[in-house]
């Protein structure tokens, strides 16, 4: 796999040129400080210190803030080949043979003597060791031992060959800070049979920025593998950019991911996964000996079956009428099908057939070829539709069904009636598969009966469907009860109506009580008028007994009919009318006779529900009023006046009273002598 490197070669030598060229010293970029497991790998300079700069060596401060900065290191070159080869490791080394086509050590180390610039090495290998051995990082391996949250001062200087010092920047490390590189995520892709070119894109994450990205790659279903190059990453405002270019084998189908890291090799997660089949798109064979027949069942279409290839996604095939201006796609079909049975055809119209072989890339290709075929249909009554079914929506029915997998059916044409063997047609040809009936004339009390037919170009209809039945959504409110009566009859208030004989569907009756205002009723629900519902369940009968009903007050009722289908009707007119209190009477007998101790009376018995006292009166025949001389319990039937003297008339009289207090008049006298 080749990775592009030329950007990031083109800017660092043009850096140093421009320096060289005004005289200056070929200063160092600006130093990183960047936390690793390892410790803290300082970046001094992308040079090596060399000639060319005048530097010396690198000195390293480290402190708590810049005021507590000590010198911690010096960093320099590797003198020798063998401690070159010690620091930078062998893999740094052959990398390097590999980059620069070297033959043996003397030649890698003679390239390292006269080409001391970072930027001259392969990014094959940029593990830090490499910089390590080239003088332009130090490994503050003690960092490992503070604590998460330390925050460390770097600073550096670059001591000149003329003894001055120039000052090389600084920075502050926190310890234990992960590195916060974005996952990348794959934007292109191309590919043909021997060249794969894919871009990675990932936001740039604070100030971190992934330096290299690893590739791993499968090849058709293996499992993937780390590839020996890495991918530069590239900012460009504030976005990161990875290019991939692989040299592969044809027809295989690659994947890959990448994983970046930064500069001190602190790992980020895995990219997603960039696909690509290594095809030539333009090359791909046609479809062959492409034929078109007709067959009772419609035109068939053939062809040659294709080559087994790992890059096929399916067979379109579209067709054109003769009447038609362009090929319209009926259908994609499996790669490895060889025909197609055309069913929606129309009887003696030319068909023209186009077919394309489809591939992942889906490119506009022509098609692989076309055929000609005319259907002849033997004028067989066409096939009704099925799964019909009718639905009550809103006030209306809708009808729905199946469609025909017939071509020569140009529509469907939606039958009514009240029964099956009655059916009229109310529709125009319809060519979806559901119809509305908002027929005005529906009724929301009848059932209705639909059948569909499905009709032919040549206006022949199929038989009816199976039949559905379906009664719309609209209230028919019956009208209210008439005739109502009421009367008191032992304590009861009994009610009863008219059947109403206009409105057969009317099957039930509520009775309504409130009471008695005045208002008369209207059309707002009975509850809103006042009225309490005194039956719990609709009655069948045309009369009802209120045994509920308080004596003494006035009652206004009402009653209001329930249909077959649960709907209710306003309320009646009301009847005004309640239990009167019965009138009071005297027992019609009483009995008076001179006893030992007195005067005893007795009387007759009293039936009257509300009594509850018997009142006895006395008065002499001198007087001309009465007194009250004892009340007693209604269940008493007898008394003797024990306060009478001899020789004296006493005329008796007895009342009945309520626990209310109300009072009957009295009986009639009863005169008798005391001797």
């Amino acid at each position: 796999m080749k990775i592009g490197i030329g950007i990031v070669l083109m800017i660092c030598m043009c850096s140093i040129t421009v320096a060289q060229k005004r005289g200056l010293p070929a200063l160092p970029f600006t130093m990183q400080a960047v936390a690793s497991p390892q410790g803290v790998l300082v970046i001094t300079s992308s040079t090596s210190p060399c000639a060319e700069s005048d530097t010396l060596y690198t000195i390293v401060l480290r402190g708590t803030s810049a005021s507590d900065a000590r010198e911690v290191a010096r960093v320099q070159r590797a003198e020798t080949f063998a401690d070159f080869t010690k620091v930078a490791g062998n893999a740094a080394i052959q990398a390097l043979k590999e980059y620069r086509k070297l033959g043996n050590d003397d030649d890698v180390w003679k390239y390292i003597t006269t080409h001391r610039l970072f930027a001259y090495y392969s990014s094959a290998d940029v593990s830090p060791k490499l910089r390590l051995a080239l003088g332009t990082a130090w490994l503050d391996e003690s960092a490992k031992t503070l604590a998460a949250g330390t925050s460390v001062y770097y600073a550096v200087k670059y001591h000149l060959k003329n003894g001055k010092e120039i000052d090389g920047g600084n920075t502050n490390v926190i310890i234990g800070t992960p590195a916060r590189l974005i996952p990348p995520q794959a934007l292109t892709v191309m590919a043909d049979d021997s060249v794969i070119r894919a871009t990675f894109v990932a936001p740039r994450a604070s100030q971190q920025t992934p330096f290299v990205a690893r590739v791993f790659r499968s090849v058709d279903d293996s499992a993937f593998v780390v590839q020996s190059l890495f991918l530069n990453a590239r900012v460009k405002n504030d976005t990161v950019y990875y290019a991939l270019y692989d040299n592969v084998l044809p027809e295989k189908m690659y994947r890959y991911y990448i994983v970046p890291q930064d500069i001190a090799e602190n790992m980020c997660a895995n990219s997603d996964t960039a696909s690509a089949l290594s095809i030539n798109f333009r090359r791909i064979p046609l479809l062959q000996n492409i034929t078109a027949t007709d067959s009772p069942e419609g035109i068939v279409v053939r062809w040659s079956k294709l080559p087994v290839k790992p890059y096929w996604s399916g067979i379109e095939v579209t067709r054109r009428a003769l009447n038609e201006q362009s090929y319209t796609v009926l259908d994609t079909i499996a790669w490895s099908d060889t025909s197609f049975t055309d069913v929606r055809v129309r009887s003696g119209a030319p068909y023209a057939y186009a077919l394309r072989a489809l591939t992942y890339r889906n490119l506009n290709d022509a098609p692989s070829g076309y055929a000609n075929a005319v259907h002849q249909n033997n004028n067989q009554q066409p096939l009704p539709p099925n799964n019909v079914a009718a639905t009550p929506e809103k006030r209306g029915i809708r009808i729905t069904w199946n469609r025909l997998a017939d071509a020569d059916v140009r529509g469907y044409y939606v039958y009514r009636g009240l029964t099956a063997q009655e059916l009229s047609v109310i529709s125009k040809p319809i060519t979806d598969t559901t119809y509305v009936d908002n027929d005005t004339l529906l009724y929301g009390r009848t059932t209705y009966v639909y059948a569909v037919r499905s009709v032919r170009y040549n206006e022949q209809e199929s038989d009816n469907s199976n039949v559905c039945y379906a009664r719309p959504n609209r209230p028919v409110i019956p009208a209210p009860p008439t005739g109502l009566t009421a009367y008191d009859e032992f304590g009861t208030v009994r009610l009863s109506w008219s059947e109403s004989k206009t409105d057969r569907s009317v099957s039930e009756y509520h009775v309504y009580r409130r009471t008695a205002t005045g208002k008369p009723v209207n059309s707002t629900p009975a509850q809103q008028q006042g009225f309490t519902r005194l039956t719990k369940r609709p009655s069948v009968s045309l009369l009802f007994d209120d045994t509920t009903a308080e004596r003494g007050k006035q009652y206004e009722y009402a009653i209001s009919a329930v249909d077959v289908y649960g709907y209710e009707s306003g309320v009646s007119s009301t009847i005004t009318t309640g239990l009167t209190e019965p009138e009071l009477k005297a027992p019609s007998t009483l009995f008076a006779h001179v006893a030992d101790n007195g005067v005893e009376l007795s009387w007759s018995t009293q039936a009257q529900e509300s009594v509850k006292e018997i009142i006895v009166y006395r008065r002499t025949s001198t007087e001309q009023v009465a007194k009250r001389i004892t009340t007693l319990s209604v269940t008493t039937r007898t008394f003797t006046d024990t306060n009478v003297q001899r020789g004296t008339i006493y005329i008796y009289s007895i009342s009945v009273a309520t626990t209310a207090g109300k009072e009957s008049t009295r009986s009639k006298e009863k005169a008798i002598e005391v001797e």
